[in-house]
Formats: structure tokens, C-alpha cells, sequence
């Protein structure tokens, strides 16, 4: 490992842990103030499971180290190892419970251990950044349950990454603050419950400007009328991104039902990404679509700045012809 030298002073981004190097060099890493001036915004540090003995450790100290020196940290990324051993586990709580790990910049948190076996607990962490921290990312596996009481203290969140009863919760605790929501992962022994709590809990929200449900394993259930549905729970969006699983009926009537509910609720967005795996190739059933696709979109009017499908031959050029229909302002 080449330690950087004084000249660096310019650094923005630091990202640390793919491959660790031996402890005299972290040491060295360490003590290069250059390095971790008011220019350093963004932190990500990877716990590899490959780490040795003392690895852990290391690491973690040079993250206070960091902390320490870097007055305008805005992201600070962890991401944990999905195997490791106990007393490895409790160096990283005690790095999350230390009071040397209260960063006065922070805007933006992004907390990953999926798969863990271990629960790690964010209290004392979130409790010393209530109020600046803007947004949170949590990446876990959706069985794993976390105490998430700390959300009800945050003062600024805007915008929360995390499975649909995470989402819940926060929705729950920050109706008039959130602004955008990234709904990542269903627990399959919550579903359908889970789908109908997550939409009346968006519909809680006042001010909902993004959103995006990317989880489209067939048992969380999204189809056109689930889309139509979250649109129709949240008046304000502007800018939705959603993964849909569906298998749509050959009826024009259904599926002039179903159209109409999703495009009508369409008309006030800007940015929209829709991704759908049915494909329809059959002719009688292209001729079906067609006409219902017609039948829903002609009268409308759309205002898209940002739009991208990608979902086969189900919206094909019947459904592009009329989402591009006087659209000069697309980037």
C-alpha cells in the first residue's frame, strides 16, 4: 500500500477495506492529516470477511482517526462482513456505541449487513446525529428485525432506503419531513399485509417526491393495479421507479381498467422508470392491448422530464407513441 503524501490534501472521497494492508501502513495511512482535511466529504469502509485477526480493529481505529480529523464528513458508508467471529462482532458494536463516532457534518448514512447473523444496534450511533441526519440506507436481510425506535427522534430525515416494514415505521414517524422513500426488499411472510400497510402508510405522507420499489420477486405482488394504487396513495410524486411482476389478464376490458388507473395518475410525474418481465406474444392478445393501451391514453396529456421503460413487448410502440406525445422537455 502507497501512503499518500502531503500534496493530497484535495481528497474527497475515501474508501478503505477491499484488501487491508499490513498495520504499519494503516498506521502510516492514519497519520497523513493531509489526507483527512475539510475537503474529505465521503467515507465508505468494508469489514471484508477475509480480514485477519486484528483487522477489525485496525480498521476501526482508523475510522475515529478519520472522524477525528475530517470536520465535513457528509456520507459515511459501513458495510459488515456476512460471517464473522463474536469478539469480531463486538468491535464493530463497540465502533457504532463509541461517543468518538459523533460526526457534526453528517448528512447521510448507509449501513449494509446483509446476511449478517448478528443484529447490530444503531441507537447510540443515530442518538448522536439527530439533528442533521437527512437520509438513511439500511441494507439487511428482510427476516432480520432491528430496533428502529431511534427513528422517531430524527429531526431532519428526508429520505429513508429499507425494507417495506422499515418504511412503515418511518412513514409513520416522519409524515410531513420525508421526501423521498426506496422501498428494497418484502419479507415473504408479511405478504399481501405488507403491501397494503406500505401503501397506507405512503398515503400518510405530505410531501412524497420520490419513490422506488425494486424489489419484484413475484411474492411481493406488484402488478399495474399495486402501481396504480401507490400512485394514487401518494398525489405528490414526481419522479416513482418501480420493478413490476405481472401477468395481466387477455381482457380489454381489464386491461383498459388497469391502464387507465396507471396513466391516469402518471400525468403529474416528471421522471418515471417502470420495468415489467411478462411479454405478450400472442397477435389476437397484441391486438387486445392495443386497443386498450388506445383507449386509455388518447385523452391524456403527460409532462415527463425523465422517462425510461424497459418491459418487453407489453409497452411497446402502442404505449411509447402516446408517453412521448409532445414531450419537448425530456433529457
Amino acid at each position: 500500500m502507497t501512503v499518500l503524501g502531503p500534496s493530497f490534501v484535495t481528497v474527497t472521497s475515501l474508501t478503505i477495506g477491499y484488501s487491508i494492508p499490513p498495520t504499519n501502513a494503516l498506521e502510516s495511512l492514519a497519520g497523513t492529516h493531509s489526507l483527512f482535511g475539510p475537503s474529505l466529504k465521503t467515507v465508505v469502509v468494508f469489514f471484508g470477511y477475509a480480514l485477519p485477526p486484528t483487522g477489525y480493529q485496525d480498521l476501526a481505529n482508523l475510522l475515529l482517526r478519520i472522524v477525528s480529523l475530517s470536520t465535513n464528513v457528509r456520507r459515511l458508508e459501513l458495510h459488515l462482513p456476512t460471517s464473522y467471529h463474536p469478539e469480531e462482532a463486538d468491535v464493530l458494536q463497540a465502533l457504532l456505541d463509541a461517543k468518538h463516532m459523533q460526526i457534526s457534518s453528517l448528512r447521510h448514512l448507509v449501513f449494509v449487513s446483509s446476511f449478517c447473523h448478528h443484529i447490530f444496534d444503531l441507537q447510540a450511533f443515530i442518538t448522536c446525529h439527530l439533528e442533521n441526519l437527512q437520509r438513511i440506507d439500511l441494507f439487511m436481510d428482510a427476516l432480520q428485525s432491528m430496533n428502529l425506535s431511534f427513528i422517531q427522534s430524527l429531526r431532519s430525515l428526508q429520505y429513508f432506503n429499507g425494507t417495506a416494514d422499515q418504511v412503515i415505521s418511518v412513514c409513520y414517524a416522519h409524515p410531513q419531513t420525508l421526501n423521498g422513500i426506496h422501498v428494497h426488499s418484502f419479507s415473504p411472510f408479511t405478504l399481501p399485509r405488507a403491501t397494503s400497510s406500505l401503501h397506507e402508510a405512503l398515503s400518510q405522507t405530505c410531501f412524497l417526491r420520490k419513490l422506488c420499489i425494486s424489489d419484484s420477486r413475484p411474492w411481493a405482488g406488484y402488478d399495474y393495479k399495486s402501481v396504480a394504487e401507490v400512485l394514487e396513495a401518494c398525489p405528490h410524486l414526481t419522479d416513482f421507479d418501480c420493478l413490476v411482476e405481472a401477468a395481466l389478464t387477455t381482457s380489454s376490458e381489464a386491461l383498459l381498467a388497469v391502464y387507465s388507473a396507471v396513466f391516469q395518475a402518471l400525468q403529474h410525474l416528471q421522471s418515471f422508470t417502470i420495468c415489467s418481465f411478462y411479454i405478450l406474444d400472442m397477435a389476437d392478445v397484441e391486438q387486445v392491448h392495443t386497443v386498450a393501451v388506445h383507449n386509455a391514453l388518447a385523452p391524456l396529456n403527460f409532462s415527463f422530464r425523465r422517462l425510461h421503460i424497459a418491459a418487453g413487448r407489453a409497452w411497446g410502440p402502442p404505449v411509447w407513441t402516446y408517453l412521448y406525445k409532445g414531450q419537448n422537455n425530456l433529457v
